[in-house]
Protein backbone atom coordinates (compact mmCIF):
# COMPACT_ATOMS: atom_id res chain seq x y z
CA UNK A 1 0.00 0.00 0.00
CA UNK A 2 1.25 3.46 -0.91
CA UNK A 3 0.39 6.46 1.24
CA UNK A 4 0.44 10.10 0.18
CA UNK A 5 -0.78 13.52 1.32
CA UNK A 6 -2.73 15.77 -0.99
CA UNK A 7 -3.50 19.46 -0.41
CA UNK A 8 -7.29 19.64 -0.46
CA UNK A 9 -8.11 23.13 0.85
CA UNK A 10 -6.59 26.56 1.50
CA UNK A 11 -8.16 29.44 3.42
CA UNK A 12 -6.45 32.85 3.34
CA UNK A 13 -7.35 35.77 5.60
CA UNK A 14 -8.12 39.16 4.00
CA UNK A 15 -8.07 41.14 7.25
CA UNK A 16 -11.85 41.58 7.32
CA UNK A 17 -13.06 38.40 9.01
CA UNK A 18 -12.73 36.54 12.29
CA UNK A 19 -12.98 33.17 10.52
CA UNK A 20 -10.84 31.31 8.02
CA UNK A 21 -13.01 28.62 6.44
CA UNK A 22 -12.01 25.89 3.99
CA UNK A 23 -15.49 25.44 2.60
CA UNK A 24 -16.59 21.90 1.75
CA UNK A 25 -13.92 19.19 1.54
CA UNK A 26 -14.39 15.58 0.49
CA UNK A 27 -15.01 13.00 3.25
CA UNK A 28 -12.82 10.58 1.26
CA UNK A 29 -9.77 11.25 3.40
CA UNK A 30 -9.45 9.19 6.59
CA UNK A 31 -6.69 11.39 8.04
CA UNK A 32 -6.28 15.17 7.85
CA UNK A 33 -3.31 17.44 8.46
CA UNK A 34 -3.99 21.11 9.20
CA UNK A 35 -1.20 23.68 8.85
CA UNK A 36 -1.87 27.19 10.19
CA UNK A 37 0.36 30.25 9.75
CA UNK A 38 -1.00 33.43 11.31
CA UNK A 39 0.54 36.91 11.20
CA UNK A 40 -1.29 38.37 14.20
CA UNK A 41 -4.66 38.05 15.84
CA UNK A 42 -6.38 38.25 19.19
CA UNK A 43 -5.02 38.96 22.61
CA UNK A 44 -4.26 35.68 24.38
CA UNK A 45 -3.31 32.05 23.87
CA UNK A 46 -6.94 30.94 23.80
CA UNK A 47 -8.31 33.29 21.13
CA UNK A 48 -7.81 31.00 18.13
CA UNK A 49 -10.36 28.17 17.97
CA UNK A 50 -10.09 25.29 15.49
CA UNK A 51 -13.51 23.88 14.57
CA UNK A 52 -14.98 21.25 12.27
CA UNK A 53 -18.15 21.33 10.14
CA UNK A 54 -19.10 24.78 11.55
CA UNK A 55 -19.82 23.14 14.92
CA UNK A 56 -19.88 25.89 17.59
CA UNK A 57 -21.24 23.68 20.38
CA UNK A 58 -19.29 22.57 23.44
CA UNK A 59 -18.10 19.42 21.68
CA UNK A 60 -14.32 19.82 21.77
CA UNK A 61 -11.72 18.81 24.36
CA UNK A 62 -8.01 19.66 24.50
CA UNK A 63 -5.13 18.56 26.71
CA UNK A 64 -1.90 20.57 26.44
CA UNK A 65 1.43 21.60 27.89
CA UNK A 66 3.39 24.78 27.19
CA UNK A 67 7.19 25.01 26.93
CA UNK A 68 7.51 21.53 28.43
CA UNK A 69 5.61 22.57 31.55
CA UNK A 70 2.95 20.78 33.52
CA UNK A 71 0.19 19.10 31.59
CA UNK A 72 -3.25 20.66 31.72
CA UNK A 73 -5.33 18.25 33.80
CA UNK A 74 -8.86 19.56 33.17
CA UNK A 75 -11.00 16.47 32.72
CA UNK A 76 -14.62 17.67 32.59
CA UNK A 77 -16.71 19.85 30.31
CA UNK A 78 -16.21 20.84 26.71
CA UNK A 79 -15.12 23.85 24.68
CA UNK A 80 -16.55 25.51 21.57
CA UNK A 81 -13.29 24.93 19.69
CA UNK A 82 -9.71 23.69 20.01
CA UNK A 83 -7.47 26.55 21.16
CA UNK A 84 -3.91 26.20 19.90
CA UNK A 85 -2.09 29.47 20.55
CA UNK A 86 -2.17 30.81 16.98
CA UNK A 87 -4.07 34.04 17.75
CA UNK A 88 -1.68 35.84 20.09
CA UNK A 89 -1.78 39.56 19.39
CA UNK A 90 0.94 40.98 17.12
CA UNK A 91 2.75 37.66 16.94
CA UNK A 92 3.57 35.32 14.10
CA UNK A 93 2.39 31.79 14.89
CA UNK A 94 2.65 28.40 13.23
CA UNK A 95 0.92 25.13 14.04
CA UNK A 96 0.60 21.65 12.57
CA UNK A 97 -2.24 19.36 13.65
CA UNK A 98 -3.12 15.85 12.53
CA UNK A 99 -6.61 14.45 13.10
CA UNK A 100 -8.35 11.16 12.36
CA UNK A 101 -11.37 11.29 10.07
CA UNK A 102 -12.93 7.84 10.27
CA UNK A 103 -16.68 7.65 9.83
CA UNK A 104 -18.51 6.43 12.94
CA UNK A 105 -15.77 7.37 15.43
CA UNK A 106 -15.03 10.50 17.46
CA UNK A 107 -12.25 12.54 15.88
CA UNK A 108 -8.95 12.47 17.82
CA UNK A 109 -5.81 14.43 17.00
CA UNK A 110 -2.60 16.03 18.21
CA UNK A 111 -0.48 19.00 17.28
CA UNK A 112 2.36 21.40 17.92
CA UNK A 113 2.22 25.19 17.85
CA UNK A 114 4.94 27.84 18.11
CA UNK A 115 4.72 31.61 18.33
CA UNK A 116 7.43 34.26 18.23
CA UNK A 117 8.21 36.64 21.07
CA UNK A 118 6.33 39.57 19.56
CA UNK A 119 9.19 41.08 17.56
CA UNK A 120 12.05 40.00 15.33
CA UNK A 121 15.54 38.99 16.41
CA UNK A 122 17.09 36.31 18.56
CA UNK A 123 16.42 38.26 21.74
CA UNK A 124 12.78 37.12 21.64
CA UNK A 125 12.41 33.42 22.31
CA UNK A 126 9.64 31.38 20.73
CA UNK A 127 6.90 29.79 22.81
CA UNK A 128 5.77 26.26 22.02
CA UNK A 129 2.72 24.23 22.92
CA UNK A 130 2.01 20.53 22.46
CA UNK A 131 -1.61 19.45 22.54
CA UNK A 132 -3.96 16.49 22.06
CA UNK A 133 -7.63 16.96 21.32
CA UNK A 134 -10.87 15.40 20.22
CA UNK A 135 -14.09 16.44 18.53
CA UNK A 136 -16.92 14.45 20.09
CA UNK A 137 -18.70 13.81 16.82
CA UNK A 138 -18.79 10.58 14.81
CA UNK A 139 -19.58 12.15 11.43
CA UNK A 140 -16.70 12.77 9.04
CA UNK A 141 -15.04 16.17 8.82
CA UNK A 142 -16.18 17.95 5.66
CA UNK A 143 -14.98 21.50 6.47
CA UNK A 144 -12.50 23.19 8.81
CA UNK A 145 -12.78 26.62 10.43
CA UNK A 146 -10.35 28.75 12.44
CA UNK A 147 -12.20 31.35 14.52
CA UNK A 148 -10.53 34.32 16.18
CA UNK A 149 -12.48 35.45 19.25
CA UNK A 150 -10.19 38.46 19.68
CA UNK A 151 -10.73 40.15 16.29
CA UNK A 152 -10.09 39.72 12.57
CA UNK A 153 -7.23 37.59 11.29
CA UNK A 154 -4.36 39.61 9.87
CA UNK A 155 -4.38 39.65 6.07
CA UNK A 156 -2.18 36.95 4.57
CA UNK A 157 -2.66 34.46 7.41
CA UNK A 158 -3.31 31.00 6.02
CA UNK A 159 -4.82 27.64 6.89
CA UNK A 160 -3.95 24.68 4.66
CA UNK A 161 -5.58 21.25 4.88
CA UNK A 162 -4.07 18.03 3.53
CA UNK A 163 -5.83 14.68 3.17
CA UNK A 164 -4.30 11.24 3.41
CA UNK A 165 -4.72 9.02 0.37
CA UNK A 166 -4.31 5.40 1.45
CA UNK A 167 -3.90 3.68 -1.90
CA UNK A 168 -2.01 5.27 -4.78
CA UNK A 169 -3.48 2.75 -7.23
CA UNK A 170 -6.76 4.70 -7.12
CA UNK A 171 -5.41 8.25 -6.92
CA UNK A 172 -4.86 10.48 -9.94
CA UNK A 173 -1.56 12.37 -10.30
CA UNK A 174 -2.32 14.63 -13.29
CA UNK A 175 1.17 16.16 -13.54
CA UNK A 176 3.13 12.90 -13.64
CA UNK A 177 4.36 11.68 -17.03
CA UNK A 178 3.51 8.24 -18.34
CA UNK A 179 6.11 5.75 -17.13
CA UNK A 180 7.03 7.55 -13.90
CA UNK A 181 8.36 5.10 -11.31
CA UNK A 182 7.50 5.18 -7.62
CA UNK A 183 9.28 3.13 -4.93
CA UNK A 184 7.35 2.22 -1.79
CA UNK A 185 10.06 2.48 0.86
CA UNK A 186 8.02 0.37 3.32
CA UNK A 187 8.31 -2.82 1.25
CA UNK A 188 10.68 -2.01 -1.64
CA UNK A 189 8.04 -2.55 -4.33
CA UNK A 190 8.06 -0.37 -7.45
CA UNK A 191 5.06 1.06 -9.30
CA UNK A 192 4.78 2.62 -12.77
CA UNK A 193 2.25 5.38 -13.54
CA UNK A 194 0.20 4.77 -16.69
CA UNK A 195 -0.29 8.50 -17.28
CA UNK A 196 -4.02 8.50 -16.52
CA UNK A 197 -5.34 6.88 -13.37
CA UNK A 198 -3.38 3.82 -12.24
CA UNK A 199 -0.12 2.73 -10.65
CA UNK A 200 0.96 -0.73 -11.89
CA UNK A 201 3.40 -2.78 -9.84
CA UNK A 202 6.62 -3.60 -11.70
CA UNK A 203 9.60 -5.78 -10.89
Amino acid sequence: MVQAWKQIAVATADGNSQTMNTGTISPTYTNLQIIIHTLGGGGSSDDGLLRFNDDTGSNYKRNFSQNGGAQDTVSSGGSTGISNMVARANRQSYSVSTVSNLNGAEKCGFGLAVTDGGSTGTGNAVTRMEYAFKWANTTQITSVQLYNTGGNWTSGSKMLVYGNVDDATTYTYPNLPNGAIFEDTTDGNHYMWNGTDTWNEVT
